[in-house]
């Protein structure tokens, strides 16, 4: 009998799936005993006007979605239509028709595979189904072997813009179905309160969309800010400040030569000459945007390239003021006085020009007038001096010359290996004050002796991102990155300056 009635509302029990059919079967269920206790009372008419009433409101909710859901999916319009006929007969709620359209896309391939086998999806899946979308180098090294496993089986083709955020929105209760209505998408997707556009008996996730945005660009962000040459943090020493204020760093050369005990076993006290230094962190930042644009085109590399040019970004700044700060003052900070410069012709990157810095380094003395006694381990050149500084330190042998000599020379090369070179091309840039091609620099390891600070604001030395929806007069999300740091040079015995010529 079941049969025969879909076959009179012109449907083929055939081409029916189960789902449907179980839906259909509740109608035609309920047909029945409408029909057995027809000799029951007839209901009110205020009854049969809130029916009437309902059935209308259901209606017009059905029709809305699938509306929205054919102009978002113009290839599944036929199955949509068929699906929408079926929903208004069978007496279908809005939440089975949105179930149903969206094994439509899933069957399809395509759109937001919002549901797994009942579960909610984990947001660390989520950022590792991001991750590995967007071609992420070393994933294993960012997500557990459980989280990947799982990125394949519920996205093995990866995941879209789109599906990202419709996933957390319909956590949140979205009851929408496409990308079209990008507003009320952002607010669902990021916000998760009850608003008209979200359902209020939907239950409330714990999925956050902006800790996901900002895991996976975070992520994107350290690629692009170690893409960028990073020699400061070779010649420098690391420090953590605890807030903004200016604080003080300290040397302790001290007179700790030891001295011969007495017969009363008394030791001498040290006496320190205490140098001081300060330096204060500051706060620089940029602000970018996944745009309108990027949503409707469903552009998921914007979450990896807006990251990425954050960090970038960092980096320049923390180069560009690292390097001003490096190269400022060298007039009054590499003097004879405190005997740190080499200048005139014999200053030249060659093995005479490492003699002459080495030897003025090694005369470097203590506050007392002692010897320094700090060894040079590094050999700072700018990028015009790099085959040259490269020759010297890996060279073995150094040939003599051409003319005919009785005289024997030695040529052996004793600069080899002897100190660890540094090449930064920020040294011969011409926005940076006191540039130059051809000044290079011999200096101590800054865990001996510092000759520049780098702080970083609670010893995090690596910038930071957060995204969030972007405010009200512009659709979209944005990206902002900041960076708390701070470079002031510190002790001008820890380096000599060769002026080159």
């Amino acid at each position: 009998m079941f049969e025969k009635w879909l076959e009179a509302k012109g449907l083929d029990p055939a081409a029916l799936e189960d789902k449907v059919k179980g839906v259909l079967r509740a109608s035609y269920d309920a047909e029945q005993v409408t029909f057995e206790k027809k000799t029951e009372a007839p209901a009110s008419f205020d009854a049969i006007v809130s029916r009437h009433e309902a059935e209308i409101e259901r209606q017009g909710k059905i029709a809305a979605f699938l509306d929205g859901a054919m102009a978002d999916n113009p290839h599944l319009v036929a199955e949509l239509k068929k699906l929408g006929q079926v929903a208004l007969e069978s007496k279908a709620t809005l939440a089975e028709v949105e179930l149903q359209a969206m094994r439509l896309e899933r069957k399809r391939g395509i759109g937001a595979r919002l549901v797994r086998d009942g579960r909610k999806v984990a947001g660390k899946v989520l950022e590792a189904t991001v991750c590995r979308t967007l071609g992420m180098r070393n994933l294993d090294k960012q997500f557990s072997e459980q989280e990947l496993n799982a990125s394949d089986d519920q996205y093995p083709h990866g995941i879209k813009l789109s599906e990202l955020l419709l996933t957390a929105a319909r956590e949140n209760g979205y009851s929408g179905f496409g990308t079209s209505d990008v507003r009320s998408l952002l607010r669902a997707a990021f916000a998760g309160q009850s608003r008209p556009d979200i359902r209020a008996e939907a239950e409330f996730s714990t999925l956050s969309l902006p800790g996901i945005m900002s895991n996976v660009a975070n992520k994107f962000l350290l690629q692009g800010f170690n893409g960028v040459e990073a020699g400061w943090r070779d010649v420098s020493d690391i420090a953590s400040a605890r807030d903004f204020k200016t604080f003080y760093s300290y040397n302790f050369i001290m007179d700790a030569a030891y001295e011969k005990v007495g017969p009363t076993g008394e030791l001498a006290h040290a006496t320190a000459s205490e140098l001081e230094y300060t330096n204060r962190v500051e706060t620089y930042g940029k602000m970018f945007a996944v745009t309108r644009t990027d949503i409707v085109n469903d552009d998921l590399s914007a979450l990896s390239r807006v990251p990425m040019k954050l960090g970038r970004g960092a980096a320049i700044a923390l180069n560009t003021v690292f390097w001003t700060e490096f190269l400022a003052d060298a007039g009054s900070f590499y003097t004879s006085g405190h005997k740190n410069v080499s200048t005139g012709a014999g200053s030249a990157l060659s093995s005479a020009g490492l003699q002459a810095a080495q030897l003025a380094f090694r005369k470097q003395t203590d506050p007392n007038g002692d010897p320094l006694a700090v060894e040079p381990r590094i050999l700072l050149v700018p990028a015009e001096l790099e085959i040259t500084a490269n020759e010297l330190m890996t060279s073995l042998i150094i040939n003599t010359g051409g003319s005919s000599t009785e005289t024997k020379v030695p040529n052996r090369n004793v600069w080899a290996n002897k100190y660890r070179t540094v090449v930064s091309s920020y040294l011969s840039n011409a926005n940076i004050t006191g540039y130059s091609t051809a000044a290079w620099y011999l200096i101590a390891d800054p865990m001996d002796l510092p000759l520049i600070q780098v702080a970083f604001l609670n010893g995090r030395q690596e910038p930071i991102v957060e995204s969030a929806e972007a405010e009200f007069n512009s659709l979209g999300v944005q990206f902002r990155g900041y960076y708390d740091f701070g470079v002031k040079k510190q002790e001008y015995r820890a380096a000599v300056r060769s002026a080159g010529s």
